[in-house]
């Protein structure tokens, strides 16, 4: 729906140069050239032409907050001392299979004010794999996260869904990766993630609907999440009964 709304498939990747100038007065501080790609060009100016309004995830119409923990040593507890905290590799997974537990006692404030996690808010990966996107489901409630990753506030749920499909799509991907700098492992900022742009469709019924369906889509993989809880409970019991027999 997005992207027919936006007419995105009319954009030929193929169709830019892979060698290119540009003035010295759009480098903007950056010297590399990745920055710089034509196709992004090429998507900023589809974008104002299709949409009703262009403008940035940072804008106080989009988003609360976007957060960056800063990096600390982490010490680990057993389950039940601890709140559940994961890493970026498993973020795509309904439980992640790294899961840890961050002691509460040694990590209170740095939890509670930069690593906890909430349903619907956005998790974009922005270390070494930059760009994939979670939205948060009802189960990571309270958990907490890693600090290569960056937490996105929308500002209600009435946004938070579109804000999501958007940041989803190869379009947005594109922009996202042309910040990043690292001759090694790639980083982006906070802040360059608040610049990262979104569009405001014309019809604002197929932008209510889009969120609607990611929201609701959410909801589901929180559904998915107790079934399979509750499948395994049941496979442990049997086993545990057979053993006992």
């Amino acid at each position: 729906m997005l992207i027919a709304e936006l007419k995105l498939n009319d954009i030929n990747f193929n169709s830019t140069s892979q060698t290119f100038t540009v003035k010295a007065s759009n480098l903007s501080g950056r010297l590399d050239a990745s920055y710089h790609v034509p196709i992004v060009d090429a998507i900023t100016a589809h974008l104002k032409q299709h949409a009703a309004e262009v403008t940035t995830i940072g804008d106080k119409r989009i988003s609360k907050a976007i957060i960056l923990p800063g990096r600390f040593k982490r010490i680990y507890v057993d389950e039940g001392f601890g709140v559940p905290f994961f890493g970026g590799r498993s973020i795509g997974e309904l439980d992640p299979s790294d899961k840890k537990y961050l002691s509460f006692a040694q990590h209170d404030k740095k939890i509670k004010d930069e690593l906890t996690i909430h349903e619907n808010m956005i998790l974009v990966t922005r270390s070494g794999s930059i760009g994939n996107i979670v939205l948060v489901p009802k189960h990571w409630n309270n958990w907490a996260v890693t600090d290569d990753i960056l937490r996105l506030i929308p500002i209600k749920s009435d946004i938070a869904g579109y804000i999501y499909i958007w940041l989803q799509t190869d379009f947005a991907n594109k922009i996202l990766k042309s910040f990043s700098y690292g001759a090694v492992i790639q980083h982006i900022e906070k802040e360059q993630l608040e610049s990262m742009l979104i569009p405001i469709l014309k019809n604002q019924s197929a932008q209510n609907k889009i969120n609607a369906l990611a929201l609701e889509a959410n909801a589901k993989r929180y559904e998915a999440y107790c079934l399979e809880q509750k499948a395994l409970k049941i496979m442990n019991e049997i086993i545990y009964s057979t053993r006992t027999d």
